[in-house]
């Protein structure tokens, strides 16, 4: 029987994920919420909360993206759900191909069964933030449980309106 070493990690409940993944994984601890944030995940937490056969996806924009991942984790922790938080403003998050930490992350927040919260693409250079909005458009067709990007450039979601709700929400 071979098995992958993330699956490992997760049945005899070691902590940590793939290197891809916690290169990019935010850091703690997450400054404090905003309540501006806190209002506009209200129409994402009726969402989380009733059951669907694929979770729901929000684009938020916010000028706080630490805030923001704040919101999210205190949002899936009151809901009893698993978070993951990404972050790809980290330094680390540039020395693998974008394609390939993005497939990580979304392979841990299925195997976690986890809210799966990016932030931090408006920080990369424009290239590599379209690189990485395309990657992330790439692994939603794969991945039903519930996303938040946190992002202000321009992320169609179009493709995924058949299949699930998606959000546009503005925090101030």
């Amino acid at each position: 029987i071979t098995a992958s070493p993330r699956l490992l990690r997760l049945l005899c409940d070691h902590p940590g994920a793939e290197p891809e993944v916690e290169a990019v994984r935010a850091r703690a601890p997450l400054p404090p919420t905003t309540a501006a944030v806190e209002r506009e995940l209200a129409p994402l937490r009726a969402l989380l909360q009733a059951p669907a056969a694929a979770g729901p996806i929000a684009r938020l924009r916010s000028d706080d993206g630490a805030a923001a991942l704040a919101a999210i984790d205190r949002l899936a922790g009151e809901l009893g759900l698993p978070s993951l938080l990404v972050d790809l403003s980290r330094p680390q998050a540039l020395r693998t191909p974008i394609d390939a930490t993005c497939k990580a992350v979304f392979d841990e927040a299925r195997l976690r069964g986890a809210v799966l919260a990016i932030a931090g693409y408006d920080d990369l250079p424009p290239a590599t933030r379209d690189a990485a909005l395309a990657a992330t458009a790439a692994q939603l067709e794969r991945f039903t449980g519930p996303f938040v990007a946190i992002v202000d450039a321009a992320f169609d979601l179009r493709h995924e309106l058949r299949h699930r709700a998606v959000l546009e929400l503005t925090a101030a």
